[in-house]
C-alpha cells in the first residue's frame, strides 16, 4: 500500500521540525508542508484576511462548556486551513493514502509493526475504509469494537496523527469546511458521528468510514518541546474582527463578557465543575494527559481558562500580603472566601484519581488542603528559597501569561518546570524528595495557584 505522509507544521517552527526528523520512522515517506508552502500560521493572519476566510460562527456564549463559549482562536484556524492545504495537495498529487502528522508528536517503539498490522486487516475485511486515527482522545465510548486492535471511535479529540484514504479526502473536500472553519479536532468527528453540536451537525453531514487504533501508537506534545502555537494563540473576536489575548483575565475592554465572575457561587455544585474544569478532567480522562516531565513530577490540565479570568478578578480586589524582602506576595483562599469544601470535593473527585493512577497511592480520607495565590513580580525580583513543602503532594497551577522567565527548579533533577498552559498543573511530592526554589522572572508578573494536599491536619 502506498502511502504519502504530510507533516502539519509551521516555516517559523524550526525547532519542532528539526527535533522530529531525529524521530520519524524509517519507514515513512514523509514532506513538511512548510517546505510546499502549504502551511497557515495562525498568528499571521490579519483583519484583510477574514475577508476571505469563512469562519463558522462558534461561539455559545450561554454554554457551560469552556471550548464552546469562546471565541475560535487564530491557531485553531490557521490550524484547519493548513489540513485543509494538505489534503488539497494529496489530490494534486493523486495520492492513494495519505498520513497526516502533526510537528510535535511522538511514535511508540512498535510504530510501524502496529501500522502494518492494522492496514493488512482494514484492507482485508473493510476495503471502503476512510480515516484511521493512530492516536486520539476519546470523549465518548467507542461505537463497536472491531477486533482486539481496531475499533470504531465515538466522538474523539486530535488530528495529529491519522490516515484517509483517497476517497475519504474527497469527502473531507466536499464537506464545506472551508466556508465553514471549525477546529479540526472537532470537524473530523463531525464527519463521522452525530456532532454533540446540533449547529455542527446541521453544516457537516457524517459520511466518513472512520476507524481508530485501539491503543494508540502516536501522541500529541513531546514535553520537551514547550508550548502549543494553537492553545497559546489569540482569540477572533468576530464582532470586531480584533484579537483578544488569552491572558486578557479581567476582561477588559470586553463588550460582552461570556460570564460574569461566578467563582463564588457553589450552589449548583454540577454547574460549576462545567464552567471551571477542565472538559477532558471532567469526563475523567485525566490519566490519559498526564506528562511527566521530571521524575517524580506531572503535569496535566486542571482548570479553564475562565476559572483562572475569575480567581484573578477576584485578588484583584483584595490586598496582597507581602513575605520578607524578595519573596512572593500571596492572598490565601481563606482570606478570598472560596469555599473550602467544595474544593475538597473537586480534589477527590477529579485529582485524586489521578494521583492513584500515577504514583498508586492516595492521601487519606481526612485530606486537608492550604491554597494561597502568589504573584511573582519581575520589577521586585521576587522569588523563593530552596525548600520543601512538607506536606503530602504540592501542586502549582498556573494563571496567567504575561511573564517571561521563572520556574520552579529542582535542584536534584536539574530542572526548571512552568505549567505548559492557563489553567494546567504540576504536580510533585511535598516531602524532601522534591526540594525545590522559585526562579525571579525576567520579565512581567506570574501568578499561580499553589495547592498543598495534606494526609489529615496540616492545611485548612
Amino acid at each position: 500500500m502506498k502511502i504519502k505522509t504530510y507533516i502539519v507544521n509551521l516555516n517559523r517552527r524550526g525547532d519542532r521540525k528539526k527535533e522530529l526528523i531525529t524521530k520519524i520512522p524509517r519507514i515513512l515517506d514523509y514532506q513538511f508542508i512548510s517546505d510546499l508552502g502549504l502551511d497557515c500560521d495562525g498568528n499571521l493572519l490579519t483583519e484583510n484576511d477574514f475577508d476571505t476566510i469563512n469562519c463558522f460562527d462558534w461561539q455559545l456564549h450561554e454554554s457551560n462548556n469552556g471550548y464552546y463559549n469562546r471565541p475560535l482562536k487564530l491557531g485553531e484556524v490557521g490550524c484547519s486551513l493548513s489540513h485543509l492545504n494538505t489534503w488539497k495537495e494529496a489530490v494534486k498529487q493523486d495520492v492513494p493514502y495519505v498520513m497526516v502528522l502533526e510537528d510535535d508528536v511522538i511514535f511508540r517503539d512498535d510504530f510501524s509493526e502496529q501500522i502494518n498490522k492494522a492496514l493488512k486487516f482494514l484492507q482485508t475485511n473493510y476495503p471502503k475504509w476512510d480515516l484511521l486515527y493512530l492516536g486520539r482522545i476519546p470523549l465518548e465510548k467507542d461505537k463497536k469494537i472491531i477486533n482486539e486492535q481496531i475499533v470504531a471511535p465515538g466522538y474523539s479529540y486530535g488530528a495529529y496523527a491519522y490516515i484517509v484514504s483517497k476517497k475519504g479526502i474527497e469527502k473531507l473536500l466536499k464537506s464545506n469546511l472551508e466556508s465553514n472553519i471549525i477546529p479540526s479536532d472537532e470537524f473530523l468527528p463531525a464527519m463521522y458521528i452525530d456532532h454533540p453540536r446540533e449547529d455542527i451537525q446541521k453544516i457537516f453531514k457524517k459520511s466518513l468510514q472512520a476507524y481508530a487504533l485501539h491503543e494508540s501508537i502516536v501522541f500529541p506534545g513531546d514535553p520537551n518541546i514547550i508550548g502549543s502555537d494553537t492553545e497559546e494563540s489569540s482569540y477572533i473576536m468576530k464582532e470586531r474582527q480584533e484579537i483578544k489575548k488569552d491572558h486578557n483575565w479581567l476582561n477588559n475592554n470586553l463588550e460582552n463578557p461570556v460570564i460574569e465572575n461566578t467563582l463564588l457561587d457553589i450552589s449548583d455544585w454540577k454547574l460549576w465543575c462545567e464552567r471551571y474544569v477542565d472538559p477532558l478532567i471532567l469526563k475523567n480522562f485525566g490519566s490519559a494527559l498526564v506528562q511527566e516531565v521530571a521524575e517524580d513530577v506531572i503535569q496535566f490540565p486542571l482548570f479553564t481558562e475562565k476559572f483562572c479570568q475569575d480567581l484573578l478578578d477576584l485578588v484583584s480586589k483584595h490586598d496582597w500580603i507581602e513575605y520578607p524582602k524578595f519573596a512572593p506576595e500571596f492572598q490565601s483562599f481563606e482570606t478570598l472566601n472560596i469555599d473550602f469544601h467544595s474544593f475538597k470535593s473537586l480534589l477527590s473527585q477529579f485529582i485524586v484519581p489521578i494521583i492513584e493512577s500515577f504514583w498508586h497511592t492516595v492521601p487519606a480520607s481526612e485530606m486537608a488542603i492550604r491554597a494561597d495565590v502568589e504573584k511573582f513580580d519581575s520589577q521586585k525580583k521576587t522569588f523563593s528559597n530552596l525548600h520543601h513543602d512538607d506536606c503530602f503532594l504540592s501542586l502549582s497551577i498556573r494563571l496567567n501569561e504575561d511573564f517571561y522567565g521563572g520556574g520552579t527548579f529542582f535542584p536534584r533533577l536539574n530542572k526548571t518546570i512552568t505549567p505548559k498552559k492557563i489553567g494546567w498543573a504540576i504536580c510533585y511530592p511535598g516531602s524532601v524528595t522534591h526540594r525545590h526554589a522559585e526562579y525571579p522572572l525576567d520579565f512581567g508578573d506570574q501568578y499561580s495557584l499553589k495547592i498543598h494536599i495534606y494526609d489529615s491536619i496540616g492545611g485548612y
